[in-house]
């Protein structure tokens, strides 16, 4: 999840299929996928969606967790 978090350190939204590298195998998807959920269920990611069928975005919202988060 660390890994998840630093790569969206910048606080700007990114696309949700970018964080993912399916060279890495099935497994790798699921498991950065389950970190997404949980991450934005703590609070510590912000994803967003214009409209049925439009690109999703993450980003990391700027707030004290997630830099807590972040320093651990």
């Amino acid at each position: 999840m660390s890994e998840l978090l630093l790569a969206l350190a910048h606080g700007e939204f990114r696309q949700f299929i970018f964080l993912f590298d399916a060279t890495l195998g099935r497994r790798s998807i699921v498991v950065t996928f389950l970190a997404i959920l949980e991450l934005s269920k703590e609070g510590l990611l912000e994803i967003v969606q214009e409209g049925s069928l439009e690109p999703i975005y993450v980003r990391v919202p700027n707030t004290e967790a997630t830099h807590s988060a972040l320093d651990e």
